[in-house]
Formats: C-alpha cells, structure tokens, sequence
C-alpha cells in the first residue's frame, strides 16, 4: 500500500474495534500485499491475499467472486462474515464506490467485498469495498474504495492505493 497516496485507515480500524497500540503499529510499518487473481478449474474467480507488516505475515485470505457468505478470524478485527462478487457500480449503493474508475476496469466489473462482524464480535459496522484499476498523476494504479458504516450512521470513506511490483513468479 502507497501510504503517500492513500488515506489514514485509523478510523476505520477504530470502528471495527483494533485498539490504538495496534492501529500505531500498522501506521508506522509498512504493509506489503501480495495479491493473486485466478479462476480455479470450474471457472470461478478467486484472489488470495497475503499481507506481511514489517516481512512478518501477518493474513493470508481466499475470497471467491460468488457473493457466498463466509466466516473468518480477521487478525485485527476479531470474527467477521465476507462475501466477494464482480459487479457494475449502478448495483452498488453509495456513490464512493462508484467513481473514478478506467474504463477497462467497468467494462469488466468492479470487485466489491462487503465485511461485517460475525458471531461473537461485540462491534456492529459492516465495510463496503470495491477494487480496480484508477489513473492516479498519469499511472494506472490498483486501488481499493473502502467505506464503513455503523448501526448509528457514523460513516467513514478512504481511499487505498497499490504500488504495482510486477508479475508474480509462477
């Protein structure tokens, strides 16, 4: 993640409850995302993520494309429910996740991936995303439209920007 690009992720990780020691850390580290995009044999889309923070890792994660709920033990915000779809920006509801994006990338669909606490989580917000390609001071960037909400109506919006490193190694 470009830190110099993107927004500040605290308040959003303050919402889905990560105490401050821990959102003080990721702010100083740098968090590195290897991120593999793929169809399996049956055709379905998949991406594995793997995070490090300081080459410590940190998450490994294996979203499918197919808006199946599934539960997890996110590393900073406890048990949580996922579900991962392409999708065009018009079934999307707020209009951050919408915008911005090159044309290549709405021709194809944007990625969105909703998150909520799952069972067991005392905190109650559930984070909307969407992914893709945006032309950012002349380059192509991958970028994550990330937007939190609560039960209250505190709502919060950062945008992430990637540094592309090439082509992983098969």
């Amino acid at each position: 993640m470009n830190k110099g690009m993107s927004g500040d992720p605290s308040k959003i990780l303050a919402v889905q409850g990560v105490g401050w020691v821990k959102r003080k850390a990721l702010s100083m580290g740098t968090v590195t995302t290897i991120m593999r995009h793929f169809k399996d044999e049956q055709g379905v889309e998949r991406i594995r993520v793997d995070s490090t923070l300081a080459s410590h890792p940190v998450s490994t994660e294996e979203r499918i494309l197919d808006w199946t709920e599934r539960s997890r033990e996110d590393p900073l915000a406890g048990p949580v429910v996922a579900r991962m779809r392409r999708v065009a920006p018009s079934e999307l509801e707020f209009d951050f996740l919408k915008t911005g994006w090159t044309a290549d990338t709405l021709e194809h669909g944007l990625i969105h991936l909703n998150v909520e606490p799952g069972p067991g989580n005392k905190n109650r917000w559930s984070v909307n995303q969407t992914y893709g390609i945006q032309e950012i001071n002349g380059e192509r960037r991958y970028v994550a439209h990330s937007k939190i909400t609560t039960p209250s109506g505190e709502g919060h919006e950062i945008l992430l920007v990637y540094d592309y490193l090439g082509p992983l190694e098969a």
